[in-house]
């Protein structure tokens, strides 16, 4: 499962390039994310996500159950981080610098489930979709330069990226 962090980390880099306007990902975004991350994945890596996948009833890959979730909107304080709007950062001794929760600590406490022998194969699964999801959501904000627009037509967001500075 490193090197599936690992894969992660490095499609985080390569999709930041594809992050332009404020635009939030949607469902598309996030399914493009982990489709590049599976492919970055080792076989075995790999193989231990098939394994899991096939234990969802709802979704019949990894890049789809990364949409998992906005279906309905799940854990909506680690969807995003908020920085003073002077940020130059954030110090590697902090995760969530103004909030008991962000994105930031979501990955973190994620990736611990998955990693852990201790947890349950449906605990891993769900860890796994929110991961995917959560890296997606992170490469959306560092490619905006921690900028943030929302628009709305109606009660419907259309616009949204994951980090808003306060």
């Amino acid at each position: 499962m490193r090197s599936f962090l690992r894969s992660l980390s490095l499609a985080l880099g390569v999709v930041i390039a594809m992050c332009g306007n404020a635009l939030a990902w949607g469902d598309a975004g996030h399914t493009i994310v982990c489709e590049i991350a599976f492919r970055l994945a080792v076989p075995d890596t790999r193989a231990a996500i098939r394994k899991l996948i096939r234990e969802d009833a709802q979704f019949d890959t990894f890049a789809e159950s990364c949409t998992f979730p906005d279906h309905p909107h799940k854990r909506g304080s680690e969807h995003f981080i908020n920085l003073s709007r002077d940020s130059k950062g954030i110090a590697a001794s902090e995760t969530c610098p103004q909030a008991d929760k962000c994105v930031l600590s979501a990955i973190e406490n994620d990736s611990k489930i998955i990693s852990s022998k201790a947890s349950k194969t449906r605990d891993k699964l769900i860890a796994l979709k929110f991961l995917g999801h959560w890296v997606g959501e992170a490469t959306c904000a560092v490619g905006h330069r921690l900028q943030a627009t929302t628009a709305c037509v109606g009660k419907k967001r259309v616009m949204r990226c994951s980090v808003y500075r306060t």
